[in-house]
């Protein structure tokens, strides 16, 4: 069996070609399959969630997708390092007099989320300013 030297390298460099085209395919293929993803909810890099009071951004740390946590001034209110939606009641309390009772809640304005507080007498004597005053330092 005799093959002109000509043809045999042409043949040995179009099977060296595929050869290398299959290995750069499976290293494509396995690059693309690594790419991170974050986990607990499943989202790609780049990916925002909503979660009543926190913003979850997908970034790569190292080789890894993680969720960053910011909290949403845009969303709710912060009492006491505490998230509210608005909405969402805060607190109420009774004054020293049991005849005048004041609430917070989370509500929305123009400006954003705020903490709006709504005094109510529920007897005919209504609390004296310093009744609210001590009150208000038991908050």
């Amino acid at each position: 069996f005799s093959m002109p030297i000509a043809h045999f390298e042409m043949k040995l460099h179009i099977v060296t070609l595929f050869v290398y085209l299959g290995l750069v395919s499976s290293q494509f293929n396995e690059v693309i399959a690594a790419a991170p993803a974050c986990t607990n909810p499943e989202g790609e890099l780049g990916v925002q969630v909503q979660r009543a009071c926190s913003d979850l951004f997908c970034i790569q740390n190292d080789n890894t997708a993680v969720w960053k946590e910011t909290f949403s001034t845009t969303r709710c209110c912060s009492y006491q390092r505490k998230g509210y939606q608005i909405g969402q009641s805060v607190t109420s309390r009774l004054a020293a007099d049991g005849c005048t009772q004041y609430s917070l809640a989370c509500a929305g304005t123009i400006d954003g989320p705020t903490i709006d507080m709504n005094v109510e007498s529920l007897c005919a004597q209504a609390a004296t300013e310093q009744m609210l005053n001590d009150t208000n330092k038991n908050i």
